[in-house]
C-alpha cells in the first residue's frame, strides 16, 4: 500500500511540474523565471503573442540582433494581426532581450497552451515536444 501511495504522490507531483506541452516537464522557479530563462521548446506567452521559443540570435542568421528571439511557431493574441493570427518559424518578431521588454513574458500555462495548439492544428501543423520541431499533418 505504501508503494501505491509514493507512486501516487509522484505521479501528481509530475502532472504538478508540466507546464509546456503533453509530455515536457520543467521544473523552474516560476516566480522568478524570465525569457533568459528560455530553453527550446519552452511555450512563451505575451501580451501581444504566444510563441515555441526556438533560441537567440546568436549566429545572426535572421537579423543583425543577435538577441532576437527566434521562434518554433508563433500565435499573434491581438486584433492587429488577425490577417495572419500565426506564423510558422524559424523566424523573429516576438522581442528581443535588448528591448528591455523581456519582462512581459511568462511561460504559458496548459490552458493558454491550448489556443496555440488548436491553430496549429487548423493550420496543419503539430508540435512534437520529443524532438523540438513542428511536423506538418
Amino acid at each position: 500500500m505504501k508503494q501505491l501511495s509514493e507512486t501516487l504522490h509522484l505521479k501528481s507531483l509530475s502532472e504538478a511540474l508540466k507546464i509546456n506541452s503533453k509530455s515536457k516537464v520543467n521544473i523552474k522557479d516560476l516566480e522568478n523565471w524570465t525569457i533568459n530563462d528560455a530553453e527550446d521548446g519552452d511555450i512563451i506567452i505575451s501580451k501581444y503573442n504566444q510563441f515555441i521559443y526556438k533560441c537567440l540570435n546568436d549566429d545572426k542568421k535572421y537579423c543583425s540582433e543577435p538577441t532576437a528571439i527566434i521562434y518554433h511557431a508563433c500565435y499573434n493574441l491581438t486584433p492587429f494581426h488577425s490577417s495572419k493570427p500565426l506564423s510558422i518559424g524559424p523566424d523573429i518578431g516576438v522581442g528581443s532581450l535588448k528591448d528591455g521588454n523581456y519582462q512581459q513574458f511568462k511561460l504559458s500555462s496548459k490552458e493558454e497552451c491550448k489556443e496555440l495548439f488548436n491553430a496549429l492544428d487548423k493550420a496543419g501543423y503539430k508540435w512534437n515536444d520529443v524532438k523540438l520541431k513542428l511536423v506538418k499533418i
